[in-house]
């Protein structure tokens, strides 16, 4: 295994890109130096005066032939309580074939890999027709500032590849998320006197009731059929509560964050809607008031089995498996539908390491996935960088 391609995934992880709060900065100085280095032309995309975006392209971009984006995000979740790891979250550590750090799995063992494979190629960029375009944002992971800037400028491509963890397996789609703040506003009294106030945290308790019988019968449509079963169910949670100011008093607000999954054919307008069917009803029999807050969106996304970008990884997936790949969905939310429904073009989602493995304490990726998923970003980028743009039905 490449030594070097595992140095740039340990000088990614070093590097704290934290969402929320937002300090990507290290790691977008980091990608910039090393793409300009490589010989390429990086640009930064100024979201905010300290967080950027940053892109490059590579190929000579002839006309009738394939322009393609790959995505990757700079940010990462927080590592929460870093006691709890087993070596320092952001002290990049190899033991029995796995590198651990925070954003090794989700996703800057993708990163390192899309690098390395741009590196590669960028020393022969006249042999392709074709053009890669790099997109390396900020804020994935929270509100997604760094992909709406980008869209801000009108880009284009004809097929897109956002590279979160599918043990670098084709997924065709995923489904959307939606985020809600929601506070209830009741009436402070002194506890010994309940009946002179209205509690707050009362009113969130009967809202997060009816939440979950939401999710029941969402997840009952699902497997019934009776909605489209191409992604996984729609999905509701409540993940933050935050109520109370002393235990000698009734709280007067409690604040609930909502966490939403759209499956296919569930809108954003159709969710929130349900959300505040629900919080009326509420409202109404609490007596208590309720502000409501979308905090971030991002559609469902499905791409289509048939392209002939899709048929084309698949060929270099099964010379290099000796298998016939088969494609499926992704188990998150990612960025994916956006940029499809925005650049009107085909977005798959394919990146090394496991998604069991984003998001949790002593995250990690295997050495042999940042190996493969070097491997066949190379290959699957000077394939694309050669193909000819496909004409598609309306």
């Amino acid at each position: 295994m490449d030594q070097h391609l595992i140095e740039i995934v340990q000088d990614l992880i070093r590097l704290e890109s934290e969402a929320p709060p937002g300090r990507e900065a290290g790691t977008g100085e980091y990608i910039y130096d090393f793409l300009k280095e490589a010989g390429l032309k990086p640009h930064r995309q100024y979201c905010t005066p300290d967080r950027f975006n940053v892109t490059a392209e590579l190929g000579r971009g002839d006309e009738g032939s394939l322009s393609f984006l790959y995505c990757g995000h700079m940010d990462v979740v927080p590592a929460g309580e870093t006691s709890a790891w087993t070596t320092p979250p952001y002290e990049p550590n190899i033991r029995e074939g796995r590198l651990y750090g925070r954003g090794a799995c989700d996703m800057k063992g993708s990163l390192a890999c899309a690098l390395y494979a741009a590196k590669q190629l960028a020393s022969r960029p006249d042999q392709f027709s074709g053009r890669l375009q790099l997109f390396f944002d900020v804020d994935e992971e929270h509100r997604n500032i760094g992909l709406w800037r980008f869209l801000k400028d009108n880009p284009s491509a004809d097929f897109v590849i956002v590279g979160e963890p599918t043990d670098m397996e084709i997924a065709l789609g995923h489904r959307g998320v939606m985020a809600f703040e929601i506070t209830f506003t009741g009436k402070s009294a002194h506890a010994a006197r309940p009946g002179e106030g209205n509690n707050a945290i009362y009113a969130a308790g009967s809202f997060i009731t009816r939440i979950q019988k939401l999710q029941e019968e969402m997840e009952a449509a699902w497997k019934s059929g009776s909605t489209d079963i191409r992604l996984p169910s729609s999905a509701v949670q409540v993940t933050v509560i935050k109520g109370g100011t002393k235990v000698n008093m009734i709280p007067q607000e409690c604040t609930a964050e909502l966490d939403c999954r759209l499956g296919m054919g569930e809108t954003q307008e159709s969710m929130e809607e349900k959300i505040r069917q629900i919080l009326e009803q509420v409202s109404e029999e609490s007596g208590c008031g309720y502000s409501f807050r979308r905090l971030t969106s991002c559609p469902a996304g499905w791409c289509s089995p048939d392209g002939s970008e899709i048929a084309a990884i698949e060929e270099i997936l099964m010379e290099y498996r000796g298998r016939q790949p088969v494609p499926g969905v992704f188990g998150a939310s990612c960025e994916a539908g956006l940029l499809q429904k925005n650049l009107n073009a085909p977005a798959v989602i394919l990146g090394p390491g496991s998604l069991r493995q984003a998001h949790v304490t002593d995250e990690y990726i295997t050495l042999n996935q940042l190996e493969e998923g070097a491997y066949l970003y190379t290959r699957i980028f000077e394939k694309l960088m050669n193909a000819k743009v496909q004409k598609r039905s309306e």
